[in-house]
């Protein structure tokens, strides 16, 4: 090629990215300071790294748009602040959306040996995807190595990692995981579909939804090594696990507590549809709802037995209020225990809907209890608050499971009601009326059963009235089930649409 032909090439390209990206802000290699919305989106176009003492702060409403497979680092004494807010979210998104073994997202922020002031709020992370080598490929959106952010508020959507789905915590790492929502992440080759924790890892885990979520091993929502765990107020419902525990595995010397939380409909295909411990794990557990979990053997939860030698590593289970079946749950010869303290009770809780509240009827209400003594020595407490948001207790005490059931409160549900979509199936286009019945932000998406988003809708303000929804479906989305995903202020629901072509 001449050089007027390179000339015509290269401006044809410069032109290119501008009108893809006009006013966006180009960053690679070193980055700090101050990104803010007037500069979004920020397109990352390298590998980013936060210089040691030196401080990134993310404003709310920022986009970061990741044009391939790049990382950003935060090492040593560098702090990262991606700071949201709940009306204006941070948004790390990608190009290329089709995930591989070798290619697709991005590789997510790696914290490694880092201080504890770095925190991200109101950040939503889609196709993170840990690629490489040994632990490059643990933690899809988040990874870390001796370092204990704040994760609060943050939503988890698609993403893939050898170990931890979307979060992977690994040696001395104890962050703070609360509030956030996890959905369709996958350990594609390992354990812990949405988290991760190795290693002497102390995390908080609290009020977060953890939810189709998929371990090609062990842990469909949560696995914990060697690690102790604080799991409290937790919906950890409808995961996945190939091997065993299909919302929770624990395994070598692992000792988590477990509070409040509902913990249901997870499935495993070997043993321990809710939990499974292996190899001396002590669990202390009170207040939790465990239903409707199944597996092979031990629906609920499963012992396995290991030895070494004459050396027997036993593992021991402490249950206290709570409706857990015990014949749903298995442990194997030598295996260990179980100690069944009071309050439990072999009953259906009776939701109210899809999103696990508590009917009116349910015998999960007030029959909790404020704390416990453990027979290791240590007094627990049940938390103040549950995963909405209210107050407990309500009524004469604590409830059981995630969810304080309030009489009369507006539930998740009847803020978007009467809604219909039509035709259905259908062929290439589909519409869905509904009905706001008080002003409420609402964010509406389009996923497959896959997790990949098919079509998602801006963030709206919507007064009171009825609305209508259209999706017209291109030919790259083929034939099968559709969801149409409701946000409207905190609450979620999802209408299901056939596609046939």
């Amino acid at each position: 090629m001449n050089k007027k032909g390179w000339l015509i090439l290269i401006i044809a390209i410069f032109f290119s990215i501008n009108f893809l990206y006009g006013d966006s802000t180009f960053v690679t290699g070193n980055v700090s300071g101050q990104w803010e919305a007037p500069g979004s989106p920020y397109v990352v176009i390298g590998d980013l790294a936060i210089p040691n003492d030196s401080t990134l702060n993310i404003g709310p409403g920022v986009e970061v748009i990741f044009r391939g497979h790049y990382r950003i680092l935060v090492r040593d004494e560098a702090v990262i602040n991606a700071q949201g807010t709940y009306w204006e979210h941070i948004l790390f998104k990608v190009e290329d959306t089709v995930l591989t073994d070798t290619s697709g997202g991005f590789q997510g922020i790696r914290f490694e040996r880092n201080a504890e002031l770095c925190s991200l709020v109101y950040c939503d992370f889609e196709y993170g995807n840990a690629l490489g080598t040994s632990t490059e490929r643990f933690g899809g959106a988040i990874y870390c190595y001796e370092s204990s952010p704040s994760i609060i508020n943050c939503t988890f959507r698609n993403c893939y990692a050898d170990k931890g789905g979307a979060i992977c915590c690994l040696n001395l790492s104890s962050p703070i995981i609360k509030g956030c929502r996890f959905y369709f992440n996958v350990a594609d080759n390992g354990e812990g579909g949405a988290i991760c924790c190795r290693n002497q890892c102390d995390p908080v885990i609290s009020d977060n939804y953890i939810a189709h979520s998929t371990a090609s091993k062990d842990g469909g929502g949560i696995a914990c090594y060697r690690s102790s765990a604080r799991i409290v107020n937790n919906m950890i419902v409808s995961n996945h696990s190939v091997k065993s525990g299909g919302g929770i595995s624990c395994e070598w010397n692992c000792y988590p507590t477990m509070i409040n939380n509902t913990i249901a409909d997870n499935c495993a295909d070997s043993v321990g549809g809710a939990v499974y411990c292996y190899q001396k794990v002590n669990i202390e557990s009170f207040n939790n709802i465990m239903w409707g979990n199944q597996a092979l053997r031990g629906d609920e939860i499963y012992l396995r037995y290991y030895a070494y030698g004459e050396n027997v590593y036993p593992c021991t289970v402490y249950v206290s209020h709570t409706n857990l079946d015990s014949t749903k749950c298995f442990r194997e010869t030598f295996a260990g225990i179980f100690i069944w303290e009071r309050g439990i009770f072999r009953t259906d809780p009776y939701f109210r809907d899809t999103l696990y509240h508590l009917s009116d009827s349910s015998r999960c209400i007030n029959t909790g209890s404020q704390y416990i003594f453990s027979p290791w020595g240590d007094t627990l407490m049940a938390p103040y608050i549950d995963i909405e948001g209210d107050t407990r207790p309500f009524g004469r005490g604590w409830d059981i499971g995630a969810d304080e059931y309030i009489p009369g409160a507006i539930n998740r549900e009847i803020l978007i009601i009467n809604i219909n979509a039509y035709p259905n199936p259908f062929n290439s286009n589909v519409s869905i009326d509904y009905q706001i019945t008080r002003g409420s932000w609402v964010k509406r998406i389009f996923y497959d059963l896959s997790g990949r988003v098919a079509k998602s809708y801006p963030l709206e303000y919507l007064l009171p009235g009825n609305y209508k929804l259209k999706w017209e479906a291109t030919p790259e989305f083929g034939s099968g089930i559709y969801f149409c995903y409701f946000r409207v202020n905190q609450y979620e629901t999802t209408q299901k649409v056939i596609l046939l072509r």
